[in-house]
């Protein structure tokens, strides 16, 4: 007896590019997530410079963008992840002056870092 597909070979391209894309979607939300909640706070100024884009790095930051809860840094990048297309690169990043500090450990709240822990938490987290 020979196994038959199941689906159409001609739809395998589009349901493993879905599935790709879901995963990636998934991985870059709980990173994000993880940046943020694990931002240090001050006035809120390095937690409201968390940025997302989509297929090449955002250079910029702003002074003036503050966001101590995270909440609204979150909905944006958030956004940014759910219309972004499979196969293409997401950046997070934060471009204050001293955000190369920060993930060096000069922070009594973040010791460790932010993004080194955070990438590790969720790569623990996907196992």
């Amino acid at each position: 007896m020979m196994a038959g597909w199941n689906v159409p070979p001609n739809r395998f391209t589009q349901i493993v590019s879905n599935d790709v894309g879901a995963e990636m979607k998934r991985t870059a939300g709980a990173m994000l997530q993880a940046v943020i909640f694990g931002s240090p706070v001050d006035k809120g100024t390095f937690r409201g410079n968390h940025r997302v884009t989509e297929g090449s790095a955002d250079r910029g930051y702003d002074v003036s963008q503050v966001d101590k809860s995270g909440n609204e840094t979150l909905k944006l990048g958030v956004s940014t992840i759910t219309n972004s297309k499979p196969f293409t690169t997401l950046y997070i990043q934060n471009n204050l002056p001293y955000s190369v500090s920060l993930e060096q450990g000069h922070s009594r709240q973040a010791p460790k870092g932010v993004y080194s822990v955070a990438f590790e938490t969720v790569l623990l987290n996907r196992r």
